[in-house]
């Protein structure tokens, strides 16, 4: 499943700024660690969470529940909504 699609955009956005960065200036060099161990924070993170939602479809699926169509549908719904939010969330006003 690996991580939320608009994390890991967020997260290689932002890992690509900071190279960029260092490249044009070699004084960089500290933000571009601060960044690598952020992303590192951010998996650590997030890796219960993937584990916990895999388990809980496993246990759907064999439960004789949803249809695997119908919850890979609502998984994306909720992916959708929680990018959504991060990038709301991220605004700065």
């Amino acid at each position: 499943m690996g991580v939320d699609l608009a994390i890991h955009s967020h997260l290689v956005l932002n890992l690509r700024r900071a190279v960029e960065g260092s490249i044009a200036s070699k004084g960089n060099k500290e933000s571009l660690k601060k960044e690598i161990a952020e992303a590192r924070a951010a998996r650590d993170r997030l890796a219960p969470l993937e584990r916990e939602v895999l388990r809980l479809i496993a246990s759907i699926l064999s439960g004789g529940g949803k249809s695997p169509h119908k919850l890979i549908h609502d998984l994306r719904n909720v992916l959708n909504e929680v990018g959504l939010l991060k990038v709301i969330t991220d605004r700065s006003y």
